[in-house]
């Protein structure tokens, strides 16, 4: 078995040989060499100085990354909010070029017939109820629309 095959496999992510598979594994158990090395290194922490340096490199290199995305987003609202206003101004105008194309003519003024002069006897009546005003029917001026009619406690309380 070539170690370099064995690489090469590894690497190229061929499936390996239950034969490779355990020749591996034995190489790998054997080597200790490695984990003895970084338990026999002192611990070091970090000083106070190298941290510094290191929060001033990352705020100078913050800014850049976190302007590209605010960049793109002003440009898409800016564009958005300037594209919605450019289109409800032409909606407006195109409303207002059309509302005055089809406005229709005066109609000449036609003898009330039956039905319209009901109609207006009939607003002209609410409305003098509404404001409690006497009616132009009544015998006597002085009655008002609460002496006119008798009210109920349910048409009190829909009020």
């Amino acid at each position: 078995m070539n170690r370099h095959d064995l690489l090469r496999k590894i690497a190229n992510d061929q499936p390996l040989t239950p034969a490779e598979e355990a020749w591996l594994d034995a190489e790998l158990a054997q080597e200790q060499a490695v984990p003895s090395c970084l338990k026999s290194l002192p611990e070091e922490t970090p000083s106070l100085a190298w941290r510094s340096s290191l929060n001033e490199q990352l705020r100078a290199l913050a800014p850049a990354a976190s302007a590209r995305p605010r960049r793109l987003w002003k440009w898409l609202t800016g564009g958005s909010l300037a594209l919605g206003v450019a289109s409800s101004i032409a909606l407006v105008l195109i409303w207002q070029h059309r509302a005055g194309l089809t406005s229709p003519a005066p109609s000449p003024q036609v003898a009330p017939s039956v039905e319209a002069a009901l109609i207006a006897a009939h607003q002209e009546g609410m409305s003098q109820i509404e404001f409690s005003a006497p009616s132009k029917s009544s015998a006597s001026g002085s009655n008002t629309a609460t002496e006119e009619f008798q009210w109920s406690e349910v048409d009190l309380e829909s009020l």
